[in-house]
């Protein structure tokens, strides 16, 4: 049976030498989000789950541009003041 306790967490990401954090334009945006996900992946499955899922969002935004759709950004929703 698998070991489900071996996760990783995102301190094992920002500074081991991976290379992600060096990246730029879109490609450094789709780590930034893809980051906050690696935790839920077993820890020998990091890089292939990061690669992946940076790779699905480039394709996303590259058939949104052959579309002639734009992507927007989500905005966390503020609530006014009371």
């Amino acid at each position: 049976m698998p070991d489900i306790g071996k996760h990783i967490t995102d301190a094992c990401y920002g500074k081991d030498g991976n290379g992600y954090d060096q990246l730029a334009d879109d490609w450094a945006l789709y780590y930034k989000i893809a980051r906050y996900f690696i935790h839920k992946v077993k820890h020998e499955d990091k890089y292939d789950f990061l690669q992946d899922l940076m790779l699905e969002m480039a394709k996303v935004k590259a058939k949104a541009e052959v579309s002639g759709r734009t992507l927007i950004r989500a905005v966390p929703k503020v609530s006014p003041a009371s």
